[in-house]
């Protein structure tokens, strides 16, 4: 495989899937100089009706600390290659895996739905995609996002209460990263990156088989063969 070639592919496809989250304090209290402080972090798109987009995130990125209320906070997206913010608001989250689903509303530019895919045939050193946004700093916030090509280290490991389960892998993972999809070639969804091991390119990221489990939880389905696609279709 053509590692570079298969990055390219994906990120003329898929760049505009890929989103900047932006939270504020809902206080909008600024301090001098009017300046903005928030923090920011990626997102990706996994559904649409019409000219709304359901967005898959981390939860602490929408949260912050998981004793505050969401309520705390004003949300905000950016469409890749726009400084224009849509207002996000949440949909569901969940503190335990670290995974959230936000909405926008009222986007003009057409963007294309990522799909989830599932681990059964993903072996150790597996080439992956992490496709999310690299911030320097909230002042200095990039127009698009990037793709960092990775290795899978162990496809599946329990990292979590309830069976919960992380995708291990390497990658030169940087500041902005959480939220990110994690990706192989065939351009399906394997993983949603929440954490690096410090001081190393260890990266986790919740497992699609982790975000389908939740998925059911959140909506009290227990139907085994339900998919991700249609549980997405009911919170549109």
């Amino acid at each position: 495989m053509n590692i570079q070639k298969s990055a390219q592919e994906i990120f003329d496809k898929y760049s505009k899937s890929v989103v900047l989250i932006l939270r504020e304090k809902e206080s909008g209290n600024q301090e001098r100089g009017n300046r903005r402080h928030f923090s920011v972090g990626t997102g990706f798109i996994i559904g649409r009706k019409g000219t709304s987009y359901l967005v898959m995130t981390c939860r602490h990125l929408i949260g912050g600390e998981s004793s505050k209320p969401l309520s705390d906070y004003k949300l905000s997206v950016r469409i890749p290659r726009e400084t224009k913010e849509y207002k996000a608001m949440n949909v569901r989250d969940d503190v335990d895996s670290d995974l959230a689903i936000i909405q926008i509303n009222g986007v003009t530019q057409d963007c294309p739905v990522l799909h989830f895919g599932d681990l059964e045939d993903v072996a150790p050193e597996t080439p992956v995609f992490q496709f999310g946004y690299i911030v320097k700093s909230a002042e200095d916030l990039h127009l698009d996002p990037s793709i960092c090509p990775g290795t899978i280290t162990t496809p599946l490991l329990e990292g979590g209460p309830g069976g919960i389960q992380d995708v291990v892998y390497n990658v030169s993972s940087k500041h902005g990263a959480s939220g990110s999809a994690v990706m192989l070639s065939n351009n399906k969804v394997i993983g949603v990156h929440h954490v690096i091991q410090p001081g190393t390119h260890v990266s986790f990221a919740r497992s699609s088989e982790t975000v389908k489990a939740i998925m059911k939880n959140w909506l009290r389905i227990i139907n085994e063969t339900t998919t991700i696609e249609e549980m997405i279709e009911q919170m549109l």
